[in-house]
């Protein structure tokens, strides 16, 4: 997904204060969790943004699709495991006392069934008194249709203009949740000239409703933050059970 653009990924979402973030992630954590907080799955890693002061806590596994970002993870986590796997059927083989699944990740499973087969997976890597915080994307009241949003930034001696427009094959306006095309062109240029690259990533955009009953179906026990990270809101998910030390069979 971020083939032409994991170089810079960073630099495009610097207006992120990841610091305060993580922060607040820990106290979440701390607030909800039952029993020790010790090992911690990041689910849709990234470049590791939040890991990388997360990991002063705990033991940071980080999973993503994308290989050119795991890359980019992997020179600022060199102690953690980071692996390639897909949200969507990802076994590992352990359970967590923590999962994080943020900036709307799990919008990238394109529909509100697969943000449910997602959860499914959390809640099985899971252990019980164990929490998920999951952050959503935009929801469906949130799209301003016909919106272009640009961003500017500077990074390793290039100038970057990413300019981003959100695309659906479904009638405007849109009353249901349905999958979407964000198109993302990329004007990086260079002493040696400009060049041009783009990117489709395709998400689900659905309701607060949505995500809701994607994350109670499986079995979590689900109450929201209406501020959240970065004014988006936050899924605060329990799996309910007695506190236990992690353990290497899955339940």
């Amino acid at each position: 997904m971020f083939t032409r653009s994991a170089a810079f990924y960073d630099a495009i979402y610097s207006f992120k204060d990841y610091v305060t973030e993580s922060e607040r992630v820990h106290h979440l954590i701390e607030t909800h969790i039952d029993g020790p907080s010790a090992r911690l799955l990041d689910v849709g890693c990234g470049t590791g943004a939040h890991s990388v002061h997360l990991q002063q806590h705990y033991h940071i596994t980080g999973i993503d699709l994308d290989e050119n970002i795991l890359a980019e993870a992997r020179k600022r986590l060199p102690n953690a495991t980071l692996l390639q796997a897909d949200m969507l059927n990802f076994e590992l083989g352990q359970q967590f006392d923590a999962i994080i699944c943020l900036f709307g990740v799990i919008a990238y499973a394109q529909t509100v069934e697969g943000m449910a087969q997602v959860a499914t997976h959390l809640y099985r890597h899971l252990r019980p008194g164990g929490v998920a915080l999951v952050e959503p994307f935009i929801y469906l009241s949130d799209y301003r249709v016909g919106h272009v949003g640009v961003d500017q930034v500077e990074a390793d001696g290039a100038k970057i203009v990413r300019m981003s427009h959100i695309a659906t094959d479904d009638p405007l306006p849109l009353t249901a949740a349905t999958t979407i095309s964000l198109d993302f062109h990329y004007l990086i240029g260079r002493a040696e000239g400009i060049t041009h690259e783009q990117e489709i990533h395709r998400m689900v955009m659905a309701t607060r409703e949505d995500y809701q009953q994607a994350l109670s179906s499986v079995g979590f026990n689900v109450s929201y933050d209406e501020q959240g990270l970065m004014g988006r809101g936050l899924f605060i998910c329990k799996r309910n059970g007695t506190a236990r030390q992690p353990s290497v069979d899955l339940a």
